[in-house]
């Protein structure tokens, strides 16, 4: 899907491929950084969401995560993702 929003719209893809597991790890590291107040992380094109479960996976229950993805086909694939994961958590809690 990213090469095809490239070509579509390179105004408001500005990657090729989703990140690296290697990149991905890199990019959230400092996310664990330890602390007592809630932390507010501003995630700017996410495309599809590689990157986030690692930073979700680093939030405390305080925290708040922002996301901001221009390219509209991108941002309704990823609020589809995440509106299935958290459904999914839920189940499983349930």
């Amino acid at each position: 899907m990213f090469g095809v929003e490239f070509v579509r719209t390179r105004q408001t893809t500005g990657a090729i491929a989703p990140s690296g597991s290697r990149l991905r790890r890199a990019r959230s590291r400092h996310v664990a950084c330890p602390g007592s107040r809630p932390r507010a992380i501003l995630e700017v094109g996410p495309g599809a969401g590689a990157e986030i479960r690692h930073i979700a996976a680093r939030l405390r229950p305080r925290d708040r995560l922002d996301l901001v993805e221009a390219n509209p086909r991108l941002a309704i694939r990823l609020e589809a993702t995440i509106k299935a994961e958290q459904a999914e958590k839920l189940e499983k809690g349930a």
